[in-house]
């Protein structure tokens, strides 16, 4: 597939160096951009899928289950068209500041991605969920 680029960090179009055109992405890249998109998006906020999206009624929660936290996320990024499989994530719960750490690795026709998030540091009360993307190898930027 073939879409316009994101740059991951803000979420921008990407333009040219000349600034006139917008710049296309395909492979690895794309599909880190649409597992991007799936984690940044509630599920059941967007119109024309509610099944897109992070759940966040079940992650997000008092009392977190670390153990379905990760099998929900396995399960939604499993359902990304692309991703052929998802290793057993590596997690962790830091209950007192309920701050959660997940990296996954997803494998592809394009090759592997490793999906991880970085929690803002000094984030209390919240699980906080910021999702970073690398490939194998190299950044996505």
């Amino acid at each position: 597939m073939t879409d316009v680029h994101l740059d991951t960090a803000t979420r921008d179009l990407v333009l040219s160096d000349a600034g006139d055109d917008l710049v296309l992405v395909d492979g690895l890249l794309e599909l880190a951009q649409r597992v991007l998109a799936t984690l940044d998006v509630r599920r059941g906020e967007w119109a024309f899928d509610n099944r897109f999206g992070l759940p966040h009624d079940r992650i997000f929660v008092r009392a977190p289950d670390l153990r379905a936290i990760e099998a929900e996320l396995e399960d939604m990024l499993l359902g990304i068209d692309g991703v052929v499989s998802v290793d057993p994530a590596q997690s962790s719960l830091d209950r007192r500041t309920r701050r959660l750490t997940v990296t996954l690795r997803l494998q592809s026709a394009f090759g592997e991605l490793v999906v991880a998030n970085e929690p803002p540091p000094g984030e209390v009360g919240a699980l906080a969920w910021v999702p970073i993307i690398r490939t194998t190898g190299s950044a996505c930027a």
